[in-house]
């Protein structure tokens, strides 16, 4: 990734379209988007081998409005996050997901305290991303704010006892979250470091 994304630069470098002091910047952003282009197509891939385009929207916002904010382990390495990520999905879309429809309630009960949970332990610093305080407190407002709403879903879900693959992915994806953030405390050591 890191070398796709330096030779893009210096092509933009080349042509006049960024100034030399800038590479660095730029490198990060085009390694970023590169990055995400990556995850997106994993996600829409993995659908395309299940059949499952709704509920693999659903979890994809559902994941990522939560991670962007509670942060949690991330893979020091591109491909290692790649590998594990299509690993991952592959499992939740194709075992999890089937099995796991016939123990919704269960499955709601636990994603009832993994929405506690992700508000207590989140976010995590690491020191891939490193907050300021003034930005955990930003992201504790904004986490709250997210979980409020998908409280009150899986509220919905269960006063209608709505049972279908849709819930559960929205359900796997708060959990799958929780998992990242205890594994991150866990590997981060808790640590509430911050960037000055």
């Amino acid at each position: 990734m890191q070398k796709v994304a330096n030779i893009l630069a210096k092509e933009l470098i080349s042509n006049d379209f960024i100034s030399e002091d800038k590479k660095n910047n730029y490198t990060y952003g085009i390694e970023f988007v590169i990055m995400k282009i990556i995850g997106i197509a994993i996600i829409f891939i993995t659908a395309g081998i299940t059949g499952k385009y709704i509920e693999t929207i659903v979890f994809y916002i559902v994941f990522n409005s939560l991670r962007k904010y509670t942060n949690g382990y991330h893979a020091k390495n591109p491909i290692t996050c790649i590998i594990a990520s299509f690993i991952t999905l592959c499992f939740i879309f194709v075992v999890l997901s089937s099995f796991l429809i016939s123990y919704i309630y269960y499955l709601h009960f636990t994603t009832f305290i993994a929405i506690f949970m992700i508000y207590s332990l989140s976010p995590v610093n690491s020191d891939m991303i490193m907050l300021s305080k003034k930005e955990i407190e930003e992201h504790k407002q904004k986490i709250k704010y997210i979980l409020i709403v998908y409280l009150i879903a899986l509220s919905v879900f269960v006063n209608f006892e709505i049972e279908n693959a849709t819930v559960v992915f929205f359900d796997l994806a708060i959990v799958l979250d929780l998992l990242l953030v205890v594994i991150g405390r866990i590997i981060y050591k808790g640590e509430k470091h911050e960037k000055c």
